[in-house]
């Protein structure tokens, strides 16, 4: 498992296509006004793409591996429920596998995400070394059809 390594914030907008942590609040990622459909299945989107910067964030030789995993991958299906979506990943064959394979989740990040009053979870699957899924979950209400504002932050209790 991936050692906690100590976070920061990231705040954004998502963009419209073709424009464009909770211990210490740092720097920031911001997007152009707009919103992002979560059914795009061709690339990733600003939430996606910021969850994930937040999740492989850190100095690790874990996370350093799973961010060129990242890096090397493209989405493979993503698919949307009442309560969240799941991504998963393509990664490319080249890509360094972690050595051992391992198979775990990290799920130190949430969000604030305009239009869920209870916020979002995350939970990134790693299977057999290389990251598998991502999926985005709301607490107890509808996942909204498209994002718009948001910020990715660490829970509040655990330090990374």
């Amino acid at each position: 498992m991936p050692p906690r390594l100590k976070g920061y914030c990231l705040e954004g907008m998502a963009k419209k296509r073709g424009s464009g942590y909770n211990e210490e609040r740092g720097g920031g990622v911001r997007g152009t006004p707009g919103r992002v459909k979560m059914d795009r299945n061709d690339r990733f989107n600003d939430l996606e793409n910021a969850v994930m910067q937040a999740m492989l964030d850190g100095s690790d030789e874990v996370l350093r591996v799973l961010r060129g995993q990242f890096e090397s991958a493209a989405p493979k299906g993503r698919d949307t429920s009442a309560g969240g979506f799941t991504t998963g990943f393509s990664v490319s064959e080249g890509a360094a596998r972690l050595s051992p394979p391992g198979t775990f989740t990290i799920e130190d990040v949430d969000a604030e995400i305009e239009g869920l009053e209870n916020g979002a979870g995350f939970e990134l699957f790693v299977v057999g070394g290389v990251i598998d899924r991502l999926e985005g979950f709301s607490y107890d209400e509808r996942w909204p059809a498209d994002v718009g504002r948001f910020k990715v932050f660490y829970h509040s209790w655990q330090k990374r």
